[in-house]
Order: C-alpha cells, then sequence, then structure tokens
C-alpha cells in the first residue's frame, strides 16, 4: 500500500508551511529551499533568520567600506560638512549591496534589490537632505 491519506495530507501541509515562510520571511523559494527548510525545521529556519550566522567572508569582503559602520549622526556630521560625502557613502552601499548580493550566504534576487532597497534609499536620502535643510 501507498502512504496514508493524513500522511500525505501532513506532509504536504509542511511544504506549504516551508514555502510560506520562504516567502513572507525571505525572497521566495529557490530550488531545493522547501526541502532544505523542512529538514532543518520550519521554527529552526525562522531562529536563523531572525539571528544570522556570521559570514567572515563577505565580512572580509566588505572590511574596505569604511562608511558601512557610521552611524546616522556620522553620516549627517559629513554630510553637514560637504554635500559631497553623500555620494562616497552611497556608492560604498552600492557597492557593498552588490556584493553582498553576489557573494552573501544568502542572496537578494534582483527584483527583491529593485523594489525594497532603492526605494528605500531614496527615502533616506529625502531625510538627509531634509534635516540638512533644518540646521539638524
Amino acid at each position: 500500500m501507498g502512504a496514508s491519506p493524513l500522511k500525505a495530507v501532513s506532509t504536504d501541509l509542511g511544504r506549504r508551511v516551508a514555502a510560506h515562510a520562504l516567502n513572507r520571511l525571505g525572497y521566495g523559494p529557490r530550488p531545493g529551499d522547501v526541502d532544505a527548510v523542512l529538514a532543518q525545521g520550519v521554527e529552526q529556519w525562522v531562529e536563523e533568520q531572525l539571528a544570522p550566522a556570521g559570514d567572515p567572508d563577505l565580512d572580509g569582503r566588505l572590511a574596505g567600506f569604511r562608511t558601512l559602520g557610521y552611524s546616522v549622526s556620522q553620516v549627517l556630521a559629513l554630510y553637514n560638512a560637504d554635500q559631497r560625502t553623500l555620494t562616497t557613502i552611497l556608492d560604498e552601499f552600492n557597492s557593498a549591496k552588490m556584493i553582498r548580493a553576489v557573494h552573501g550566504r544568502k542572496p537578494a534576487p534582483g527584483g527583491a534589490r529593485r523594489l525594497l532597497v532603492q526605494p528605500l534609499q531614496r527615502r533616506h536620502l529625502r531625510r538627509l537632505r531634509a534635516l540638512q535643510r533644518a540646521g539638524l
């Protein structure tokens, strides 16, 4: 005999939950991701997403971008001193974003980058300019 109907429903539900988690907490499932999440356990996978392990290789690639570690107040101070520094900061940010996408353990697909990151960049740039106009 084949698998019991209850077992098939349970397995199907597990795959649906894993796919849903990948869609909601990540960039959607890639080939093999659903099986990997099921093998690890959905709860464990979610915990890993909330507190990812370090990536020394990626950290080494990003070490040269000194502005990535700047706080908002440091960026504002640099911007207020010389507005041209914003170009350097954004260039480093965009370069680091590309390095993360290519070399990171969980690269972001191009569509997600375009839909999520670029609007955030524009919003932060508008905030920086508004703060500068306000004299902060």
